[in-house]
């Protein structure tokens, strides 16, 4: 495997913990840096990963020897960087969401219809969880029957004097659904194998930070999927500073022979179903991980990701219209 990452974009932390798994892996190395935002963290990932730090975004694509951009960016400003590296030859890893509108999905979406051997993976770890994993084999085997609908609840702790100013600009940061909803509404895709119909209903407020004016904490949808199932996402930024990790984040899938309930703080799994009481289920390890999936996609043609550049634009495409029907209520 020879795969040199050009890794531009370094605001969100998510950037940083992928990169140091990349390259643990034989035969992939971090080959430049890049940076707009804050200089001064772009040196020291220079010098973490003992690689050049470029002062030009073009002189990183084109100088580096690159083949794949790593991009967890301010996330108004990933469009612009992947749709640029796209052009330029090489497939993308970025964080989500990898677009704030409509308008810059579509460039993006442009991009990988004119450049068709170009890949885009966009890290949407959820799938990737031994426990979403084996919900989905459960559901898909029938376990629950016909999935009826489902509720996914997602609480984070904001920290928010670790968080980038970039953050509580709504501009830039592009709202808390298309955010972090998205994981949920890419579940909902997974869960039921089919897309999003409709945006039934959305809604997000500021309810707990009232200091920043310019920011969401909380949110909701209601989704339509095109099996005629139905989808509950729940978000917010108010986990509480004494519980012992980051949300109690839980899933809920009903299905009309049964119920799946996941708890992701547990890390467990519970069946049950008109004939037999709720019982954990062992857990089923994916294959690969997010970030090898995302080097045998780019590199063989014929592995089939858990995650594909199709979901990555559909599931913003979705992330994107609850988000904006939140808006056009405000």
């Amino acid at each position: 495997m020879d795969i040199r990452i050009a890794f531009a974009g370094l605001a969100h932390n998510h950037g940083r913990s992928v990169a140091q798994h990349l390259v643990a892996l034989e035969g992939v190395s971090i080959v430049g840096i890049y940076d707009d935002y804050d200089k001064e963290k772009a040196a020291a990932f220079g010098e973490m990963f003992s690689c050049p730090v470029y002062d030009d975004f073009e002189e990183l694509l084109e100088k580096s020897g690159a083949n794949v951009l790593l991009t967890a960016d301010v996330n108004a400003k990933r469009p612009e960087k992947i749709v640029r590296a796209i052009y330029q030859g090489l497939d993308v890893i970025t964080d989500k969401p990898m677009a704030t509108n409509f308008e810059d999905l579509e460039l993006i979406n442009a991009a990988l219809r004119d450049c068709p051997d170009r890949r885009l993976f966009l890290l949407l770890t959820e799938r990737y969880t031994p426990i979403v994993h084996t919900a989905k084999q459960l559901i898909d085997k029938g376990a629950i029957g016909k999935v009826v609908s489902m509720v996914l609840q997602r609480p984070h702790r904001l920290n928010a004097p670790a968080r980038g100013a970039w953050m509580f600009d709504s501009r830039l940061y592009g709202g808390i659904i298309n955010d972090i909803g998205i994981h949920d509404i890419d579940l909902a895709r997974y869960f039921t194998g089919c897309e999003v119909q409709d945006v039934l209903a959305s809604f997000t407020a500021n309810r707990n930070t009232p200091r920043y004016t310019d920011f969401e904490d909380c949110g909701q949808c209601m989704l339509r999927m095109a099996d005629g199932s139905a989808a509950y996402v729940h978000v917010n930024w108010m986990t509480p500073d004494a519980f012992p990790s980051h949300g109690e984040v839980t899933f809920v899938v009903t299905g009309t022979e049964g119920q799946i309930f996941i708890d992701v703080t547990k890390n467990t799994v519970t069946l049950y179903n008109n004939k037999r009481k709720p019982h954990k289920v062992a857990l089923v390890e994916p294959e690969n991980d997010c970030v090898m999936d995302a080097l045998l996609y780019f590199t063989n043609r014929e592995h089939k990701p858990l995650l594909t550049s199709a979901d990555a634009v559909n599931a913003t495409e979705a992330a994107l219209a609850a988000q904006a029907l939140a808006w056009d209520r405000i």
